[in-house]
């Protein structure tokens, strides 16, 4: 991402966008995720799991993947060299992880 940068812009622009027309709803989405933790039900959850990690994200550290794919009984981590909106801005090169994962058995 931070090698493309225009990538980033142009979602961030529509990311923008967006938050103008639902203030409210972007702020009630900030305040619920203050003090929020899923780390004691992670056991609890049985679906096969992929967790998608960017090794360039200044957001997420990669070490939260590592954290959900050892929680989750049944997940799988992937890691790519992109960044936090490489799931948007690089759909095509992870589309062919996310369906590996969901043909595998």
């Amino acid at each position: 991402m931070r090698t493309h940068p225009e990538r980033a812009a142009a979602v961030l622009t529509e990311i923008a966008e967006g938050l103008r027309r639902h203030r409210r709803g972007y702020a009630l989405q900030l305040a619920a995720t203050l003090g929020w933790t899923s780390l004691p039900v992670l056991r609890l959850i049985r679906a096969r799991t992929l967790v998608i990690a960017g090794t360039d994200d200044p957001i997420i550290p990669t070490a939260n993947a590592t954290i959900l794919g050892r929680g989750l009984p049944d997940a799988r981590v992937h890691h790519h060299p992109g960044g936090h909106l490489a799931i948007v801005t690089e759909a095509r090169e992870l589309a062919g992880v996310a369906a590996e994962f969901l043909g595998a058995p």
